[in-house]
């Protein structure tokens, strides 16, 4: 899929922000809790947010001579930003924002703001005049009223004599043209907004809003040649209307808005970024306002107890007690409230459960668990005769999840993969058979919306989703030793538990309690079971810090991998067996 790139000509300012209790009453002082200073502006805000989704965006805008350009600038390039076009006003100071937020009794906030332009409306015609033909590079432009009209009149016509699509975010309100009205492709006020737009208010009732209004609004400002008009609602989600139909998104539900600055902003960037993917407007719009996905692992803070008693099973020689290891997992899962758990127990030297016969009872164990307790459980066990992919380490596994996701990847990762993946859907009851799940997850490959959604993932998360097409950015150690085969035949055994060793010498693994990782360590497999194997054949690249662990791990490898003359007669099934327990 290609990269969009999208080009955002808009405003930066410093958000002073404050949080109080209530808002002052004419000639009233009141005490602030808290105060921050973060770079923002609408143009800034909406860049930043594509960009931080994996889109390819430049920035063009216009700061002081002061230390607040510098940290809005530093800011746009930590998420990814080009700012080569940024410019600088030699008098005026950079824009600045002050926020205030009122506390409400659930928890939200409510925010009035005041903006300073300062620099941002210094920008001139012969600042941008080099966009008359350099628009077309751009799959997109996004423009706000936080600038000169003039500028977003003249960019407009730019980019639509080029074909280039629009997105105006027409905030604050100001009167529009028709000559820019009809360069838009997208037109993304607020309810008030499209009301002072329009003259037609948008009554609503709580989190119920008029559809009659809205839709009137948006007709308004289509037959003004708008193409496609999309009015945020607050609470009441967000509608976007064109040729096609009227298309609804309800607000995402459970949330509390800690603090809503540049929610709206956000909304755009994000919506923006779907559209230039081609995605269909209803996906366009969910992407734009939610993610459902989230990451978690145990720490102290959520998991006191677990940390306590797994050193007292060290010291009393039961770390290795089935009973205790399927309490140990079942207690966090049944505790982090999840009412249908998929299990993946896997069997191998490598795996904690050595035999066939372990992994079935800590699988039976742990389901009769869930039962007890309401919850649906489904535990695959799953072999680990030899590594279930080729890359083992930490920035080497991130590396190879992704390229599964890419649809670059097959073999036993992405079978298991499909297999845990078809089971969810199942216990959430999206398809009626293991086949069918498998089937819908491939095609959510094959058209890019998994990776879409780690793409949701990363962003909600904090990461970086630059990594995505660009692995450098990830740490992978300077050292690498090759691992030779020493004499021909077929690779008969991997003793997985011997690897985990080898992998434990570059220092992805930890050989005691404490030890600090090195997450550009690891090992990448050249061969699987079965494989013909000559002499002199690479069987693995061993990275790490140092020659010497390489050589170590190395070392590992040739005892943990074996050749033989004779090709193996029966390989191992990789998944063992499916126990399914309804809570």
């Amino acid at each position: 899929m290609k990269k969009p790139r999208i080009l955002v000509v808009g405003s930066l300012a410093m958000d002073q922000t404050a949080t109080t209790a209530v808002f002052p009453r004419q000639g009233q002082t009141v005490l602030g809790k808290k105060f921050r200073s973060a770079p923002g502006g609408k143009g800034e805000n909406q860049a930043v947010q594509a960009a931080l989704l994996g889109t390819d965006v430049t920035m063009l805008g216009k700061l002081g001579r002061d230390s607040n350009a510098q940290e809005i600038l530093a800011a746009c390039k930590a998420a990814g930003v080009h700012t080569e076009h940024m410019l600088f006003d030699e008098t005026e100071s950079t824009g600045c924002a002050m926020i205030i937020l009122e506390e409400q009794p659930d928890g939200s906030t409510q925010n009035r703001i005041l903006v300073l332009p300062g620099s941002n409306m210094t920008i001139t015609k012969e600042d941008v005049e080099f966009l008359r033909d350099g628009i077309a590079e751009y799959d997109l432009v996004i423009l706000q009223l936080e600038i000169p009209m003039e500028i977003n009149e003249l960019v407009a016509e730019f980019a639509h004599e080029k074909g280039v699509q629009v997105m105006l975010n027409p905030a604050p309100a100001a009167p529009l043209s028709e000559k820019l009205l009809r360069c838009l492709t997208y037109l993304s006020p607020n309810e008030h907004e499209a009301a002072d737009l329009t003259g037609v208010p948008i009554r609503r009732e709580g989190k119920n809003v008029n559809w009659q209004d809205v839709e009137a609004a948006a007709k308004v400002l289509r037959d003004r040649g708008v193409k496609n008009v999309l009015i945020t609602l607050g609470s009441a989600g967000a509608a976007l209307c064109n040729d096609t139909g009227v298309y609804h998104s309800p607000c995402a539900e459970n949330i509390t808005a800690v603090d809503p600055t540049a929610a709206g902003d956000s909304f755009v960037g994000a919506f923006c970024t779907a559209a230039c993917c081609g995605w269909g407007w209803e996906e366009a719009l969910r992407f734009a306002k939610e993610s459902g996905i989230v990451l978690m692992s145990q720490t102290d803070n959520l998991t006191p107890a677990d940390k306590k008693l797994y050193a007292l099973r060290d010291v009393t020689g039961t770390v290795d007690s089935i009973p205790l290891i399927a309490a140990s997992i079942m207690s966090k899962k049944i505790a982090a409230g999840a009412d249908a758990i998929v299990l993946d127990v896997k069997c191998g030297s490598g795996a904690f459960m050595k035999n066939a016969a372990d992994a079935e009872r800590l699988a039976g164990i742990m389901a009769d668990m869930g039962r007890h307790v309401g919850r649906r459980v489904t535990a695959v066990i799953s072999s680990m005769a030899q590594p279930l992919g080729m890359y083992i380490g930490n920035s080497l596994e991130v590396m190879e999840a992704i390229e599964v996701l890419k649809g670059n990847v097959g073999g036993d990762l992405l079978e298991v993969s499909l297999t845990l993946g078809a089971n969810m859907l199942l216990l959430a009851e999206r398809v009626q058979s293991e086949e069918e799940g498998k089937a819908l997850l491939l095609e959510n490959i094959r058209n890019g919306k998994g990776l879409a959604k780690f793409k949701e993932l990363l962003i909600q998360q904090g990461g970086d989703v630059r990594v995505i097409a660009d692995y450098s950015l990830l740490p992978l150690a300077e050292e690498k030793w090759e691992v030779k085969a020493t004499k021909s035949g077929y690779l008969t055994r991997m003793d997985t538990a011997m690897i985990g060793r080898a992998s434990q010498e570059t220092g992805a693994g930890r050989m005691f309690k404490g030890q600090t990782l090195d997450f550009g360590a690891g090992i990448v497999m050249k061969k699987r079971t079965g494989d013909v194997i000559a002499t002199g054949e690479t069987l693995a690249v061993v990275y790490s810090k140092s020659r010497e662990k390489c050589q170590s791990a190395a070392d590992f490898l040739q005892k943990a991998i074996t050749i033989e003359a004779a090709p193996l007669t029966e390989q191992t099934p990789l998944i063992l067996k499916t126990i399914r327990q309804e809570g």
